[in-house]
């Protein structure tokens, strides 16, 4: 069995053997496959570090599966495979964005999430200066830990989003990863969507 990779992107041979025979197996039937070829595709545990995150079909027949990485159930940041199989259910390429040497983080927070939230509503008050601390809120009220690993060394994260929509102030959402341990802000980006359109006005004019 020989792959041939470009970059993240691995194509396998065609004609190869008929391996997904039904939908409902793709987790198992893909980990089966990584396990095996392991050493190749440089996956140390792919039955432990791999989740099915979702499978879709498509108006060819080609089933889809992204699968992802994680060091004991905490998610890796930006870390996930694809595995594309052509309509008669033979695997035909993987895509693959895997993070070496994150198994022995260390994956309790020193730093709790409150005072992440803390930190990173600071940050905030300083991109939105007619906000107010009081005007800030955590999306969904939750965070999440996260293992970010994009640079350097692994890192355990918070990650949440900080918004506001408050009348006559600035609407703000910005996502951020704060170090579980320092408190240092990883990463931190403007996640607000925006969106242009053209209507008409009250008086017949052309508005956006």
């Amino acid at each position: 069995w020989t792959p041939t990779s470009t970059g993240a992107r691995v194509s396998l041979p065609r004609g190869g053997e008929k391996l997904l025979r039904s939908t409902e197996n793709t987790s198992r039937v893909t980990l089966g496959f990584l396990d095996a070829h392991k050493g190749e595709l440089k996956i140390k545990h792919p039955s432990e570090e791999l989740t099915l995150k979702r499978r879709e079909t498509d108006s060819l027949g080609m089933t889809h599966a992204r699968f992802q990485q994680t060091v004991k159930g905490v998610p890796v940041w930006g870390a996930e495979l694809g595995a594309h199989y052509d309509a008669d259910g033979r695997l035909v390429e993987l895509t693959s964005h895997y993070r070496e040497n994150v198994e022995d983080l260390d994956l309790v927070p020193t730093l709790d999430a409150t005072a992440a939230q803390e930190i990173a509503k600071k940050d905030t008050l300083t991109r939105a200066t007619d906000l107010a601390m009081s005007d800030l809120d955590i999306e969904d009220g939750k965070s999440t830990l996260t293992v970010y690993a994009e640079s350097g060394t692994p890192k355990l994260a918070h990650r949440f989003t900080v918004w506001s929509f408050v009348d006559n102030k600035t609407p703000t959402r910005w996502a951020y990863l704060v170090d579980a341990h320092t408190g240092d802000i990883l990463l931190s980006y403007d996640d607000l969507k925006h969106e242009t359109g053209t209507g008409k006005g009250v008086r017949g004019d052309t508005k956006s």
